[in-house]
Formats: structure tokens, C-alpha cells, sequence
């Protein structure tokens, strides 16, 4: 019978090896909540398709920056404000931060509005 509960024994302390491998690994990532709906998050992240690579960055900026503002507190601690000081003179950045600042923010608050998160 003691090679059944070594074998038990061994069994359970490679569970918890593995288990607390992946939590370790899962730490890693860039993990952010979600804000709004799942099929909306390509548009907070990346924006309407085309532009170029300036607005793109502008959008992503400019929404982080937007999402910062009105989120929650959770949402808060992995949003912040964020703008390229280098690029703010370039028209496709700041067109692409400033109007993403604007529409991220409202829908931001009106999705915590309506959904209370």
C-alpha cells in the first residue's frame, strides 16, 4: 500500500506544480479588463481600418487616454493617459487622439452607465 499513497503523494505535488506554473505564466501577459462588449474591443484598440501609421497610434493613445478618464477604478489601474509628445505637431496623430479621446470616453460611460461594472 506505500507505493500507492507515494504515487498519490507525487501526483498531487506535480498538480500543484503545474497549477502554479500556469498562474505564473497567465502573469506575463498583457492582460487589461474589457471595456464595452467584445465585438467592440477591435475598435477601442485599433480604430476605423485605414490611416496610416501616426493616426493609428493616435487612436490607440487617444482611446487608452479616453478610457482612463472615465473608467472605473479596476479599469483605471491598467489604463492611463498617454500621448506622444514627439507626434502631437503631426495632424494625423493628434485628429486620430483627439477624436478617439472623445468617442472612447462617452462610450465608456455610457457602457458602465448601462451596465454598472
Amino acid at each position: 500500500m506505500d507505493w500507492v499513497t507515494g504515487d498519490r503523494a507525487k501526483m498531487g505535488k506535480k498538480l500543484i506544480t503545474v497549477i502554479l506554473l500556469a498562474f505564473l505564466i497567465s502573469g506575463c501577459s498583457d492582460y487589461r479588463p474589457m471595456v464595452g462588449p467584445p465585438w467592440m474591443q477591435d475598435m477601442l484598440k485599433n480604430g476605423p481600418e485605414g490611416g496610416s501609421v501616426n493616426f493609428k497610434l493616435g487612436w490607440r493613445h487617444g482611446c487608452e487616454s479616453g478610457i482612463s478618464a472615465t473608467a472605473n477604478r479596476l479599469q483605471r489601474s491598467f489604463y492611463k493617459f498617454r500621448q506622444d509628445y514627439r507626434l502631437v505637431d503631426n495632424p494625423d496623430y493628434y485628429t486620430a487622439w483627439k477624436t478617439s479621446f472623445d468617442y472612447c470616453q462617452r462610450y465608456v460611460a455610457q457602457y458602465l452607465r448601462r451596465n454598472i461594472i
